[in-house]
């Protein structure tokens, strides 16, 4: 059941699900209004009001919206959310160090 959002709630909706989505995913910047609908599809919100009071819905056009609604609710169950490696390469160095320390400690007599 997808809830109906006045504007305000689906503002804070848009900047909420925007966090999420750069602080824990690569999204390539073509695709982020492509995720952000998709998180809200996973959450039961009306991603076409969330993303109408998001960065886009500001600038398209009032005849753009439409086709462009319908793009992101094409793509969205096509789209793959990876999550950042960043967070991969942090555990790649702390697990060196441990393993570093592991041979330093066995090295010393």
């Amino acid at each position: 059941m997808k809830e109906s959002f006045d504007k305000s709630i689906a503002r804070e909706k848009y900047q909420e699900i925007s966090k999420y989505l750069q602080s824990n995913f690569d999204v390539p910047e073509n695709m982020f209004d492509t995720a952000v609908y998709k998180v809200c599809q996973e959450r039961g919100f009306d991603g076409k009001a969330v993303l109408a009071q998001g960065d886009i819905g500001r600038k398209l056009k009032q005849h753009e919206v439409e086709p462009y609604m319908k793009r992101c609710s094409y793509l969205a169950p096509r789209l793959k959310l990876e999550p950042k490696k960043v967070e991969v390469e942090k555990a790649k160095v702390e697990r060196a160090r441990v393993q570093q320390k592991t041979v330093n400690i066995e090295i010393i007599p």
